[in-house]
């Protein structure tokens, strides 16, 4: 089975706005700093994940399937995704300061 790739991040932003609500208002809404919100494309964080997902009305693991259990669900601890994901955030980081 192939493995299912995330939401492009801008796609989740462009929903939102389909929507007529900010990053900032989801923000406001959970009772985070819009830096914490934001910081969500790189770093996962169920609780926020939830939230966004809500607004959209879709489930997290539709969105983001990579920060989930196949078999159970349940949200990847952010140091697991991380380590499993940091080499792919690397070598994108250094493709665009080699385009640059």
């Amino acid at each position: 089975m192939a493995k299912q790739k995330d939401t492009h991040w801008w796609d989740v932003k462009a929903a939102l706005g389909k929507k007529g609500i900010s990053l900032s208002e989801v923000a406001l809404r959970h009772g985070v700093s819009t830096a914490a919100i934001a910081k969500i494309k790189r770093v996962p964080n169920a609780r926020l994940q939830s939230a966004i997902a809500e607004v959209l009305g879709a489930a997290p693991q539709d969105i983001w399937p990579s920060r989930y259990y196949v078999s159970s669900g349940r949200p990847v601890r952010p140091s697991t995704w991380l380590r499993k994901n940091n080499r792919t955030m690397r070598r994108a980081h250094v493709k665009k300061s080699e385009a640059a």
